[in-house]
């Protein structure tokens, strides 16, 4: 580990001893020194606990068969997510009404220019050519190549529908209906995230236990809608003083401001765009945000390993739309692998939230970190996780599915040692996630995890500091990351 890493970490207030020594607080709960209000607060939650079996997070993978059991107990599914349709992002427009099927689409140079090449959409969601190669169906990148485009362009804003549309603003037009949709889902800021004084508006609390994800009996601190069986929490001032604890946006560890200050870091203000820690986390983050969009050949020839994340910068919106478009084609991808997971205390399809990155004021409900991997063939996602990287120490990735198409043909092998590659290359030591009991046996056989059962108390308190995602009735399991050396720039 190197030096400058080491002596940032001793100033996280998630770990490690503070920078100056100071007489430690008990978290204020007032409501213990109130005899009636703790008993009518402790039954009102013991009454939401026994009333409330669901109130846990259950990950349940869908049957190909479709069990109506489990089919009736989720929510609607979209018929996009049938296993026999291809996911392709015209696939997703022809969905949404956005673009018609068999509407003609050109490729042009400027948006009057003359047509260079024409071809209609297919049912599957591919273009078929009209120049007389034979009608071949082609991806949207294969077409704008076919038809002479350069590689370092965006084939989106060369394609045009009858209406002159181009297809990049049919992907804006998507994102824009999307997130009118969600509005009331917080969205992903571009500046860096500091922890807020909460209001009164924020309810009676959470209604599970923010360390174990469980429910019982549990304390609600004063000032934030988190709860606990046991533990401390201290809000910060709205302000950004000495006193405003800010995250990094890469390992999601918390510094005082006054601790950073003090190292010789002139943090003046808020940060606008991320804040990192330490030069290993800005260089995993740099490197991260560097491969999102891209596609990168694999050992199979015709498959590519890919990584998206949600973007909301207002300057970038044409990018930001086709990034949102493919991962609309990865949360299809995940409702058909999983029975839809409605997490209790939003009432919100908790792959969605991951896959656009949700922001909360609950620490486990705070999906900021989260990238889309996957495995794409032909223009079509056909393997999928999300992974959160925290520094060099933990990356998570606690949903992977594989379209049932393309089951047992190695799939989901190709995109875990693309994976292992990827993490080995950018230092982190460990991989975790959370197998469902009828694949804990792949995990552990065939992918080389461990169950965190066995192994030592050392292991379970490294990645305790961390927020990471579990759901009911799985079992944790880790696997050491060999490190690879970086590729060259």
């Amino acid at each position: 580990m190197e030096a400058d890493a080491g002596s940032d970490e001793e100033c996280s207030t998630a770990a490690g001893p503070p920078c100056a020594p100071r007489t430690k607080k008990r978290r204020r709960v007032s409501a213990l020194y109130a005899g009636d209000a703790l008993k009518k607060s402790t039954a009102t939650k013991k009454k939401k606990a026994s009333a409330s079996p669901a109130a846990s997070r259950v990950l349940l993978p869908r049957p190909k068969d479709g069990d109506k059991t489990q089919v009736a107990a989720a929510a609607l599914v979209p018929s996009s997510c049938q296993p026999s349709r291809p996911r392709t992002i015209l696939a997703v427009l022809m969905e949404k009404n956005i673009v018609r099927p068999t509407a003609k689409l050109s490729y042009r140079r400027t948006t009057r220019g003359p047509a260079v090449k024409q071809g209609t959409v297919t049912g599957d969601g591919y273009i078929r050519c009209l120049c007389g190669c034979g009608g071949r169906a082609f991806t949207v990148a294969e077409f704008a190549a076919h038809a002479g485009g350069k590689a370092t362009e965006r084939a989106s804003a060369q394609l045009f529908v009858g209406d002159r549309r181009s297809l990049s603003q049919c992907l804006v037009q998507l994102m824009r209906a999307d997130v009118r949709k969600n509005r009331s889902s917080p969205t992903p800021s571009p500046g860096a995230r500091v922890k807020r004084k909460c209001t009164t508006e924020q309810g009676d609390g959470d209604c599970v236990c923010s360390v174990c994800a469980d429910g019982g009996e549990m304390l609600l601190c004063d000032c934030c809608p988190s709860v606990f069986h046991h533990g401390e929490f201290e809000p910060a001032p709205d302000e950004f003083t000495d006193k405003t604890v800010i995250y990094c946006d890469q390992c999601e560890r918390e510094y005082h401001v006054n601790c950073i200050r003090s190292k010789g870091d002139q943090l003046e203000c808020c940060p606008e765009g991320p804040w990192l820690c330490s030069q290993k986390c800005s260089n995993i983050f740099q490197r991260l945000q560097g491969l999102v969009g891209r596609s990168i050949p694999t050992s199979v020839e015709g498959l590519s390993f890919t990584l998206f994340r949600s973007s909301k910068l207002p300057e970038e919106e044409a990018m930001a739309a086709e990034e949102h478009g493919k991962l609309r084609m990865a949360f299809d991808v995940l409702h058909e692998c999983f029975v839809t997971l409605i997490e209790p205390q939003t009432q919100s399809d908790l792959s969605h939230d991951i896959v656009f990155n949700r922001e909360s004021w609950l620490r486990r409900l705070n999906f900021r970190g989260f990238y889309v991997v996957g495995i794409e063939k032909d223009g079509e996602l056909i393997t999928v996780g999300t992974l959160r990287v925290y520094g060099d120490k933990v990356a998570e990735l606690p949903l992977v599915g594989t379209r049932f198409a393309h089951r047992r043909q190695g799939m989901c092998h190709l995109l875990m040692n693309n994976l292992e590659k990827l993490l080995g290359e950018l230092g982190v030591e460990r991989l975790v996630l959370p197998a469902v009991p009828e694949l804990l046996q792949t995990w552990t056989e065939s992918f080389g995890f461990q169950a965190m059962s066995q192994s030592g108390v050392s292991d379970k308190l490294e990645i305790a500091e961390h927020t990471i995602l579990c759901f009911q009735g799985t079992t944790m399991c880790h696997k050491f990351i060999n490190k690879a050396a970086a590729p060259q720039r």
